[in-house]
Protein backbone atom coordinates (compact mmCIF):
# COMPACT_ATOMS: atom_id res chain seq x y z
CA UNK A 1 0.00 0.00 0.00
CA UNK A 2 1.43 3.36 -0.98
CA UNK A 3 0.55 7.03 -1.36
CA UNK A 4 2.63 9.21 -3.69
CA UNK A 5 2.26 12.99 -3.49
CA UNK A 6 3.79 15.74 -5.64
CA UNK A 7 3.63 19.50 -5.10
CA UNK A 8 4.44 21.66 -8.11
CA UNK A 9 5.26 25.30 -8.67
CA UNK A 10 5.99 27.61 -11.59
CA UNK A 11 9.57 28.74 -12.14
CA UNK A 12 11.45 30.52 -14.89
CA UNK A 13 9.94 34.00 -15.25
CA UNK A 14 7.89 35.76 -17.95
CA UNK A 15 8.03 33.98 -21.30
CA UNK A 16 9.77 30.92 -19.89
CA UNK A 17 7.48 29.66 -17.12
CA UNK A 18 7.50 25.90 -16.54
CA UNK A 19 6.13 23.46 -13.98
CA UNK A 20 8.63 22.07 -11.45
CA UNK A 21 8.15 19.25 -8.94
CA UNK A 22 9.23 21.34 -5.97
CA UNK A 23 8.42 18.70 -3.32
CA UNK A 24 7.66 14.97 -3.49
CA UNK A 25 6.62 12.78 -0.58
CA UNK A 26 5.96 9.05 -0.90
CA UNK A 27 4.84 6.69 1.87
CA UNK A 28 4.65 2.89 1.56
CA UNK A 29 3.60 0.01 3.80
CA UNK A 30 4.53 -3.59 2.92
CA UNK A 31 2.96 -6.55 4.73
CA UNK A 32 4.01 -10.12 3.95
CA UNK A 33 3.58 -13.57 5.49
CA UNK A 34 6.07 -14.71 8.11
CA UNK A 35 7.17 -17.79 6.14
CA UNK A 36 9.04 -15.68 3.57
CA UNK A 37 12.83 -16.10 3.70
CA UNK A 38 14.19 -12.65 4.49
CA UNK A 39 17.50 -12.25 2.68
CA UNK A 40 18.37 -8.85 4.14
CA UNK A 41 17.47 -6.90 7.31
CA UNK A 42 16.41 -4.01 5.05
CA UNK A 43 13.03 -4.60 3.46
CA UNK A 44 12.53 -3.43 -0.12
CA UNK A 45 9.67 -3.78 -2.60
CA UNK A 46 10.24 -3.13 -6.31
CA UNK A 47 6.95 -2.56 -8.10
CA UNK A 48 8.62 -2.97 -11.51
CA UNK A 49 10.20 -6.33 -10.55
CA UNK A 50 8.34 -7.78 -7.51
CA UNK A 51 10.34 -11.02 -7.64
CA UNK A 52 13.46 -9.03 -6.68
CA UNK A 53 11.81 -7.68 -3.53
CA UNK A 54 13.12 -8.46 -0.07
CA UNK A 55 10.09 -9.37 2.03
CA UNK A 56 9.68 -10.76 5.55
CA UNK A 57 8.71 -8.51 8.44
CA UNK A 58 6.22 -5.69 8.02
CA UNK A 59 8.00 -2.47 7.15
CA UNK A 60 7.30 1.03 5.92
CA UNK A 61 9.20 3.35 3.60
CA UNK A 62 9.23 7.15 3.52
CA UNK A 63 10.76 9.08 0.61
CA UNK A 64 11.02 12.86 0.34
CA UNK A 65 12.67 15.16 -2.23
CA UNK A 66 12.73 18.97 -2.11
CA UNK A 67 13.97 20.98 -5.09
CA UNK A 68 14.97 24.02 -3.04
CA UNK A 69 16.27 26.08 -5.98
CA UNK A 70 17.06 25.53 -9.64
CA UNK A 71 20.44 24.02 -8.74
CA UNK A 72 20.09 22.73 -5.15
CA UNK A 73 18.04 19.77 -3.97
CA UNK A 74 17.56 17.81 -0.74
CA UNK A 75 16.39 14.23 -0.28
CA UNK A 76 15.65 11.76 2.50
CA UNK A 77 14.69 8.11 2.75
CA UNK A 78 13.83 5.85 5.69
CA UNK A 79 12.96 2.16 5.86
CA UNK A 80 11.22 1.43 9.18
CA UNK A 81 11.09 -2.19 10.39
CA UNK A 82 8.01 -2.82 12.54
CA UNK A 83 9.52 -6.13 13.65
CA UNK A 84 12.19 -4.36 15.69
CA UNK A 85 10.32 -1.03 15.96
CA UNK A 86 13.36 0.83 14.65
CA UNK A 87 14.55 2.29 11.35
CA UNK A 88 16.47 -0.34 9.36
CA UNK A 89 18.04 2.24 7.08
CA UNK A 90 18.14 6.04 6.97
CA UNK A 91 19.47 8.27 4.17
CA UNK A 92 19.93 12.04 3.98
CA UNK A 93 21.37 13.65 0.89
CA UNK A 94 21.90 16.83 -1.13
CA UNK A 95 22.67 17.53 -4.80
CA UNK A 96 24.13 20.58 -6.54
CA UNK A 97 23.85 21.17 -10.30
CA UNK A 98 26.95 23.30 -10.92
CA UNK A 99 26.29 23.48 -14.67
CA UNK A 100 24.14 21.65 -17.24
CA UNK A 101 27.04 19.20 -17.57
CA UNK A 102 28.38 18.81 -14.03
CA UNK A 103 26.71 17.88 -10.73
CA UNK A 104 27.83 16.69 -7.29
CA UNK A 105 26.06 15.06 -4.36
CA UNK A 106 26.56 14.19 -0.70
CA UNK A 107 24.83 11.38 1.17
CA UNK A 108 24.80 10.26 4.81
CA UNK A 109 23.57 6.68 5.29
CA UNK A 110 22.92 4.72 8.49
CA UNK A 111 22.43 0.92 8.53
CA UNK A 112 20.92 -0.31 11.79
CA UNK A 113 21.84 -4.00 11.40
CA UNK A 114 25.54 -3.15 11.06
CA UNK A 115 25.46 -0.07 13.32
CA UNK A 116 27.28 1.59 10.44
CA UNK A 117 27.25 5.19 9.26
CA UNK A 118 28.57 5.82 5.73
CA UNK A 119 29.34 9.22 4.21
CA UNK A 120 29.25 9.30 0.40
CA UNK A 121 30.51 12.03 -1.94
CA UNK A 122 30.03 11.72 -5.68
CA UNK A 123 29.97 13.57 -8.98
CA UNK A 124 28.68 13.16 -12.55
CA UNK A 125 30.08 14.89 -15.63
CA UNK A 126 28.69 14.87 -19.17
CA UNK A 127 31.67 14.63 -21.52
CA UNK A 128 29.63 14.87 -24.72
CA UNK A 129 25.99 14.46 -25.70
CA UNK A 130 26.61 10.70 -25.84
CA UNK A 131 29.10 10.02 -23.04
CA UNK A 132 29.18 10.86 -19.36
CA UNK A 133 31.12 9.62 -16.35
CA UNK A 134 30.29 9.30 -12.67
CA UNK A 135 32.11 8.33 -9.51
CA UNK A 136 31.84 8.30 -5.74
CA UNK A 137 33.85 7.73 -2.59
CA UNK A 138 32.33 6.06 0.50
CA UNK A 139 33.78 6.81 3.94
CA UNK A 140 32.99 4.60 6.96
CA UNK A 141 32.71 6.89 9.99
CA UNK A 142 32.85 3.97 12.44
CA UNK A 143 36.14 2.61 11.06
CA UNK A 144 37.51 6.04 10.23
CA UNK A 145 38.65 5.05 6.73
CA UNK A 146 37.52 5.01 3.10
CA UNK A 147 35.27 2.00 2.49
CA UNK A 148 35.10 1.99 -1.31
CA UNK A 149 35.76 3.92 -4.52
CA UNK A 150 33.48 3.48 -7.54
CA UNK A 151 33.45 4.75 -11.11
CA UNK A 152 31.18 4.38 -14.12
CA UNK A 153 31.02 5.48 -17.76
CA UNK A 154 27.83 5.46 -19.84
CA UNK A 155 26.96 5.93 -23.51
CA UNK A 156 23.60 7.06 -24.80
CA UNK A 157 22.21 5.37 -27.92
CA UNK A 158 18.92 6.37 -29.62
CA UNK A 159 16.88 3.83 -27.63
CA UNK A 160 19.10 2.62 -24.81
CA UNK A 161 21.84 3.66 -22.39
CA UNK A 162 24.73 1.24 -21.80
CA UNK A 163 27.38 1.60 -19.13
CA UNK A 164 30.34 -0.09 -17.50
CA UNK A 165 31.46 0.39 -13.93
CA UNK A 166 34.18 -0.71 -11.54
CA UNK A 167 34.65 -0.43 -7.81
CA UNK A 168 37.24 -1.23 -5.16
CA UNK A 169 36.37 -2.05 -1.53
CA UNK A 170 39.25 -0.85 0.59
CA UNK A 171 38.10 -2.79 3.68
CA UNK A 172 37.70 -6.22 2.05
CA UNK A 173 40.28 -5.59 -0.73
CA UNK A 174 37.72 -6.70 -3.34
CA UNK A 175 37.30 -5.35 -6.86
CA UNK A 176 33.86 -5.48 -8.52
CA UNK A 177 32.53 -4.71 -12.00
CA UNK A 178 29.05 -3.78 -13.19
CA UNK A 179 27.12 -3.52 -16.46
CA UNK A 180 24.23 -1.09 -17.00
CA UNK A 181 21.42 -1.54 -19.51
CA UNK A 182 18.76 1.21 -19.36
CA UNK A 183 16.10 1.86 -22.02
CA UNK A 184 15.78 5.57 -22.83
CA UNK A 185 12.94 7.10 -20.84
CA UNK A 186 13.29 4.70 -17.89
CA UNK A 187 14.48 6.46 -14.73
CA UNK A 188 15.62 3.27 -12.99
CA UNK A 189 18.19 0.94 -14.45
CA UNK A 190 16.33 -1.86 -16.19
CA UNK A 191 19.27 -4.20 -15.86
CA UNK A 192 22.49 -4.10 -13.90
CA UNK A 193 24.97 -6.86 -13.13
CA UNK A 194 26.95 -6.23 -9.97
CA UNK A 195 29.67 -7.88 -7.99
CA UNK A 196 31.48 -9.70 -10.82
CA UNK A 197 34.72 -10.76 -9.22
CA UNK A 198 33.41 -9.92 -5.76
CA UNK A 199 31.75 -11.94 -3.05
CA UNK A 200 29.46 -9.02 -2.33
CA UNK A 201 26.69 -8.92 -4.98
CA UNK A 202 25.65 -5.46 -3.95
CA UNK A 203 29.08 -4.04 -4.53
CA UNK A 204 29.69 -1.21 -6.92
CA UNK A 205 27.61 1.94 -7.28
Amino acid sequence: MAVDQTWQTQRGGPGRWRSVDVFRFNAELVVSSGDVNQESPIGRYFDYRPEYSNLGDTYGTLDAAWQVTEVFGLGANMVYDFGINQPARTDLGATIQHSPFFSTYLDLRYLNAENSTIFIAGAEYELTRKYWVAGNVQYDTELGSIQSINGEIRRRYPNVIIGLGAGYNNITSETSFSFVFQPVGVTKSAGRLRGIGSSNPSGGM
